[in-house]
């Protein structure tokens, strides 16, 4: 399953910059987009 970040947002109830602070800290993801 593929989910950008605002999907991943929506699934976690968190915003879209909480899921970049994630990504940040090292939390895997397959590519990075713009």
């Amino acid at each position: 399953m593929e989910v950008n970040k605002k999907q991943l947002a929506d699934i976690f109830g968190a915003s879209i910059r909480t899921i970049q602070n994630w990504q940040e800290q090292g939390m895997p993801v397959l590519r990075g987009g713009g």
